[in-house]
């Protein structure tokens, strides 16, 4: 019968498979964290984002009336889906 026992190289394994998983969540979260809804900057997420939102609604990057800031899913046009994010944002 084969004895079992600790094996270090696996727990050092599992321990910085762990480790990397702690690192990349923290640096998800962040991201997710840095991202704001409130495009005109006043401290929530109300109709007047919306209004901000509306003024550049069907714009791209480097045409006059894009805003980079309502650009909320950064693809680089202003369009439904930037207003739904915001949306989901409303109150905030």
């Amino acid at each position: 019968m084969k004895k079992v026992g600790f094996d270090s190289m696996l727990f050092t394994s599992l321990l910085l498979s762990l480790l990397l998983l702690f690192i990349v969540q923290s640096f998800m979260a962040n991201v997710a964290f840095c991202q704001t809804y409130d495009v005109n900057g006043d401290g929530k997420v109300d109709i007047l984002d919306i209004l901000v939102w509306a003024n550049a609604f069907g714009t791209v990057n480097g045409e006059e009336g894009f805003n980079p800031a309502v650009d909320v899913n950064s693809d680089n046009v202003i369009d439904i889906m930037d207003a739904v994010l915001i949306s989901l944002h409303f109150g905030e």
